[in-house]
């Protein structure tokens, strides 16, 4: 069991980080986009982001892996369809809100292109946030992954998931309950740990992510 959660601690982190990654590179790289040139951009954006949030997020990812097959592939992308526009919502609207600033329109009025503008002037702006965000999602990405390996949609076993051990476990629940509270706080206690990470690191940067922005 030790061995077992050990490898499979493994699998768990990194695959949520590569979906957290990903989501997130996809999202800010949109939001910046839309935030940026705004107007037609920022409508198409807008019209874009809202079909997807308008789907649940655990029937969008359910409907994904089983359309693309179990495996992790299918929740990769499962994961990061339904997470990227709570990245690119909040780097719009900090994009918006770098966009209005002093020193932007004097870059602006100087000549200077607009990928200089957003790669070298407002991306450093954002990595704080992008930090934030990306660690507060991170808790989420763990336990949507484990949502969808325990329906057999994700890791598949024998691989020593958390996930995959808690769903192998399930027939035995009554004679060796260790077996499925053991990797089960193994998950609670890393999403945990995470998020109180996530909220550090919001004290730190000295922002939050319910705060509301003039655009």
């Amino acid at each position: 069991m030790l061995s077992r959660m050990i490898l499979g601690s493994r699998n768990t982190i990194i695959i949520s980080l590569l979906c957290t990654l990903i989501a997130l590179m996809v999202g800010g790289i949109i939001g910046m986009l839309a935030g940026y040139y705004g107007k037609t951009a920022d409508k198409l954006y807008n019209i874009f982001c809202n079909i997807f949030q308008g789907i649940p997020g655990s029937c969008l990812m359910i409907a994904i892996a089983g359309f693309w097959g179990p495996g992790i592939g299918g929740l990769v992308l499962a994961v990061v369809i339904s997470n990227w526009t709570g990245f690119s919502r909040i780097i719009r609207a900090e994009v918006i809100r770098i966009r209005q600033a002093g020193y932007i329109e004097g870059l602006i009025c100087l000549g200077a292109g607009d990928m200089r503008i957003i790669f070298h002037h407002i991306l450093p702006n954002l990595r704080g946030i992008m930090l934030v965000l990306g660690t507060q999602r991170l808790g989420r990405s763990i336990l949507s992954i484990a949502g969808l390996s325990f329906l057999g949609l994700g890791i598949q076993p024998p691989a020593p998931d958390w996930s995959v051990m808690i769903n192998d476990s399930m027939l035995y629940y009554r004679s060796a309950p260790y077996l499925v509270l053991i990797p089960g706080c193994g998950i609670f206690l890393l999403v945990s740990s995470i998020n109180n990470i996530g909220k550090h690191l919001e004290r730190c940067f000295g922002w939050h992510k319910n705060e509301v922005r003039p655009e």
